[in-house]
């Protein structure tokens, strides 16, 4: 048996917060990028502006970083979820109908990355 293995419509990671940097010449530095894979480490992913929002920004990128990461993850998640759910062991999440609605979004999630 033949396993097919599902290519993803995004750059593979890992990404990582290459740091802030001046869009405009002289300019504080007011955007984060994005980026770095292992076959392409320069390679820019997103940038994400702080003009308004410095709080934040910092925080924006790292969240991006780790989108791939978290994509991996969900299907397992799902599968993990699912057997809890049949064989009834988490005492913490008793109503089943809460294991459903966390499928349901985490599919949801899933098939939107995967578009």
């Amino acid at each position: 048996m033949t396993t097919k293995t599902k290519r993803t419509a995004y750059t593979p990671g890992p990404w990582l917060v290459l740091g802030r940097f001046q869009v405009e010449s002289g300019a504080e530095p007011d955007t984060y990028v994005v980026g770095g894979t292992i076959n392409k480490p320069n390679r820019t992913i997103a940038e994400v502006g702080c003009w308004r929002d410095r709080d934040n920004a910092e925080a924006d990128a790292r969240l991006i970083a780790k989108a791939p990461e978290m994509a991996a993850m969900l299907p397992n998640l799902i599968a993990w979820i699912e057997d809890l759910a049949y064989e009834g062991v988490h005492p913490s999440v008793s109503d089943i109908s809460d294991i459903r609605d966390l499928t349901f979004h985490a599919r949801a999630l899933l098939a939107e990355i995967d578009q």
